[in-house]
């Protein structure tokens, strides 16, 4: 590599050496620090004129002329070979330095390559123009192409596409996809450059376990254990949003009837057992759509959207005809229910509100349910 600088001053030299009568140097087309170089060739360009001159004399007869040279021009010429061979050795050692920069980044390059080829996630770089495949750690060598998937990735990502296409002027962005298999996966993606090249660098990590994880903390965070239903928090957060949103539905408040008796008598085990068959009778009677949640040991709620109140009652009054006809326990069996609709132009009722009122009605089923299947109970 050769400098603009050192170019200019050399070919001035050359042709002031051979044609003294040439155009002197423009300094203007050199920088700043070597500008100084060029007026002291200006000085040699116009000694060399100087002795040029005497020398026409000479020729022509005229003999009088002394032999001389600008005080200066020694001095001038001596520090123009100084200063270039300085430069000279100046360029030779930043080439040097340049080629010994280029082997550790290759040999750099070609580690961080074989480190990555060992990790678990994908780290893929894309042409930003083209659109191409620089580089994936993922990658075989034989026989693909160097722009082409491979066959890991062709297999495991089918939404490769996306990350091909993806663009953003942010420095980096993260986001998610999802393949054909149902897999999660989160992607980084990062503006960089790639053998010289304005390049996007993405790295892609299987979430799935974590997804599943994470879906199997919420099933637990909203499910009650002891019958796999919804639980309270639930129920309140589900009941929250649709009064927000003014939906029309049907509540319905149920206590199952006796289960203190059945865990005093016969245990908490068949206790256990006593409530799990209370739910499944529930199930068999309600849509996919209907929320049915355990609010507490052994009080329910029951949540028809859209559902008209005399449809609930009607669905419960099954219900619980099966759960008495069907009952092959020493002890009798009965759930209690309160039906409350609830509509958009009611107001803004607050849960608390619509449970007192679901409440009181199912107090008065109770008291029937006792007399007509509890009496054995107080003997």
């Amino acid at each position: 590599m050769v400098d603009k600088n050192c170019e200019i001053l050399y070919d001035y030299l050359q042709t002031i050496l051979y044609d003294y009568q040439a155009k002197e140097i423009d300094l203007t087309q050199l920088d700043e620090p070597f500008r100084k170089l060029g007026d002291s060739l200006k000085i040699l360009h116009s000694g060399i004129k100087h002795i040029a001159w005497q020398a026409e004399q000479v020729v022509n007869g005229d003999y009088s002329q002394e032999v001389s040279y600008p005080e200066d021009l020694t001095d001038a010429f001596h520090a123009i070979v100084e200063k270039l061979q300085e430069r000279e050795i100046q360029l030779k050692e930043e080439e040097e330095r340049r080629r010994k920069h280029e082997a550790v980044g290759i040999a750099y390059n070609k580690l961080l390559i074989q480190l990555t080829k060992r990790r678990r996630e994908w780290i893929m770089v894309v042409d930003r123009e083209t659109r191409t495949l620089l580089f994936c750690n993922k990658k075989e060598e034989k026989g693909e192409g160097v722009e082409d998937f491979c066959s890991i990735c062709n297999y495991r990502l089918s939404f490769k596409q996306q990350i091909t296409s993806w663009h953003s002027d942010e420095a980096y962005s993260i986001w998610e996809a999802e393949d054909f298999g149902g897999n999660f996966y989160q992607v980084t993606s990062l503006q960089t450059e790639w053998q010289g090249r304005k390049a996007y660098a993405h790295v892609v990590i299987d979430i799935t376990q974590e997804r599943q994880k994470a879906k199997q903390l919420a099933n637990k965070a909203y499910h009650d254990p002891g019958t796999g239903i919804a639980n309270r928090r639930f129920f309140e957060e589900y009941m929250d949003q649709a009064l927000e949103e003014k939906q029309a539905m049907t509540l319905c408040y149920m206590d199952l009837d006796g289960l203190k008796f059945v865990n005093d008598k016969y245990g908490h085990l068949e206790g256990d057992e006593y409530l799990r068959s209370f739910v499944s009778v529930i199930k068999l009677n309600i849509r996919n759509t209907d929320v049915f949640a355990r609010i507490g040991g052994d009080e329910f709620c029951l949540v028809f959207p859209g559902c008209l109140e005399d449809v609930a009652r009607e669905k419960l009054e099954e219900a619980l005809e099966q759960m008495v006809e069907n009952n092959t326990k020493e002890y009798p069996v009965s759930f209690s229910f309160g039906v409350i609709p609830i509509h958009p132009e009611d107001g803004n009722l607050s849960l608390d509100e619509i449970l007192k009122q679901a409440d009181v009605e199912m107090y008065l089923c109770k008291k029937k349910n006792k007399m007509k299947f509890h009496t054995r109970q107080r003997l």
